[in-house]
């Protein structure tokens, strides 16, 4: 409905039993993704591109891409954060990950395969 701003507030004053529920962490998930500052992918993806090490460019692509409903995109941008720095940011590679994963309901083809990868990645 648009109203971010306020469902924030309630969501984030569920208990954590209640958090946990599929249809509060998939909502609690897309009131974060709403509340990153919209980037013009077309620059981020360039910047990595020329800096690949560039991690903090990685993660606003990832977040670019789920704004935009590009899921897979996102997720190979997170799992390569993994792959190269897994404490960068305070491990935001894998949360963020787990963050898609509540998004997409924590179901389906797609999750399943990045959960394997993120296990390989991690392990």
């Amino acid at each position: 409905m648009g109203r971010g701003d306020e469902a924030r507030p309630l969501l984030d004053g569920l208990n954590p039993l209640a958090r946990e529920e599929p249809r509060a962490a998939r909502l609690i998930a897309q009131a974060a993704f709403a509340g990153w500052p919209l980037e013009d992918a077309a620059s981020l993806e360039a910047r990595v591109a020329a800096h690949p090490e560039d991690l903090a460019a990685r993660l606003a692509v990832a977040t670019a891409s789920v704004q935009a409903g590009r899921y897979e995109a996102a997720m190979d941008q997170l799992l390569e954060i993994i792959r190269r720095d897994r404490g960068f940011e305070n491990d935001v590679g894998r949360k963020t990950m787990l963050q898609v994963f509540n998004l997409l309901g924590n179901e389906g083809e797609l999750v399943n395969k990045y959960r394997r990868l993120m296990a390989a990645a991690l392990h």
